[in-house]
């Protein structure tokens, strides 16, 4: 960053915060270093969080308090409908487990940086964490022992078979294990958080623009084809958005472009798994040149059979279903159609409310329109308005700070 020093240990722990991993053999331990040490840090630090959190603004309020009745009705719908179903406690208290984490993130910003202390930074380091997190993917296709090693270490929400048998799967990998739709989704918001960073605040270098956003959109086209898509949307509204559609720049662009895909064009005939990703990477795009159709069928799945209108019943009060026979219930992966079947249009309005409240301190922001539109295509393909809120909240605190101490960062 311009004028600011980068420190190695803070990128440490946002790279494990950011993107945390539970080993098989000491999960407890893991998840007392995930929630316990960020827990003791704020408690300790006790006379920061005051003044940190202390005097959250009203729509920060607002928020919160839809997020509290959100976890009250988590527990009252499945009680009304005799479902016993509350399985969606989890999902709804995720908001605060991982606003703990990024309010601790925040507050090692603060205790480093001090007056200094600024959105931007947080954003930085996000970027940071998610391009390593990206080169560890590199690392593990490149040494397969390492690869399978780490897999036997860590825990996986998906079985091991998946990465040498599963079409799409095999560079799905990190130090988390599986890397999907959650790392795909972060990949995005990296693109996002750079545009800002450096059309609007200019406070990156050409070099470390280039280099974080290469990457960030290469974790797009490892971990999830949702995320490519949405990222070329981002980059297109923002290339109009902040004015950089010059001849010279989509030269460079389309150099870099044409650059990379002839070393993985050149790559992939000397190694099988990065052939069959290219395929699955490739595929759906070169269906809508040649057919006019993706010819998707995890899409078409999606559109199909998973976006529905329930009956006028469910609309209103929903089913207080969330899981069922061990899947989502209807089997839809459509982030708003679980929200309707769990507790209707009701509940799913006060969540999409809570996400916009958290918004509200960037809506002046150019960056705030790439945040809508990659949260809105990523809830249609799965739930992610409780990823949304811990995040735009803890900005939107670091936004209070910057506002409180008057902080000007040229």
């Amino acid at each position: 960053m311009r004028d600011l020093k980068t420190y190695k240990w803070i990128v440490l722990i946002f790279c494990y915060y950011i993107y945390p991993f539970v080993i098989n053999r000491a999960s407890l331990l893991s998840y007392i270093i995930t929630y316990g040490i960020p827990f003791i840090y704020v408690i300790f630090n006790y006379n920061l969080s005051a003044k940190f959190i202390g005097k959250v603004k009203k729509s920060q309020f607002q928020c919160l308090a839809l997020v509290l009745l959100l976890t009250f009705a988590s527990m009252v719908y499945p009680t009304l409908h005799h479902t016993d179903d509350f399985s969606y406690i989890s999902a709804i208290t995720f908001v605060f487990r991982k606003l703990l984490i990024y309010v601790f993130l925040c507050e090692v910003i603060i205790k480093k940086y001090k007056e200094k202390s600024i959105p931007e930074i947080f954003m930085y380091y996000f970027c940071v964490a998610t391009f390593l997190y990206v080169l560890s993917t590199l690392i593990f296709l490149g040494f397969a022992p390492l690869r399978t090693f780490w897999m036997e270490c860590v825990s996986s929400e998906n079985i091991t078979e998946l990465y040498t048998s599963g079409y799409g799967y095999v560079t799905r990998i990190g130090w988390q294990g599986f890397s999907g739709f959650r790392n795909t989704l972060r990949c995005s918001l990296s693109i996002v958080f750079l545009f800002y960073l450096y059309y609007e605040k200019h406070i990156i270098n050409n070099i470390g623009f280039a280099l974080l956003f290469v990457f960030s959109l290469i974790g797009n086209m490892f971990y999830g084809r949702s995320g490519i898509a949405v990222s070329i949307l981002c980059i297109f509204v923002a290339s109009l958005y902040y004015k950089i559609v010059k001849v010279t720049v989509l030269a460079k662009w389309m150099f870099a472009l044409i650059a990379v895909f002839m070393m993985i064009s050149w790559l992939r005939n000397l190694n099988p798994l990065l052939n069959q990703w290219y395929l699955w990477m490739t595929t759906p795009f070169k269906n809508l040149i040649t057919t006019g159709s993706f010819n998707n069928i995890s899409v078409e799945r999606l559109l199909e059979n998973m976006i529905f209108i329930p009956e006028f019943k469910t609309l209103i009060v929903g089913d207080g279903r969330y899981v069922f026979n061990n899947t989502y219930y209807m089997r839809t992966d459509s982030g708003f159609m679980r929200q309707i079947l769990f507790w209707g249009l009701p509940g799913t309005i006060l969540a999409y409310t809570a996400t916009l409240l958290s918004m509200k301190q960037f809506f002046n922001t150019k960056m705030m329109l790439l945040v809508i539109i990659s949260f809105i295509l990523f809830e249609i393909k799965g739930e992610v308005y409780y990823e949304f809120i811990p995040l735009m909240l803890s900005l939107s605190f670091l936004k209070n700070w910057q506002d409180k101490t008057k902080v000007k960062v040229k």
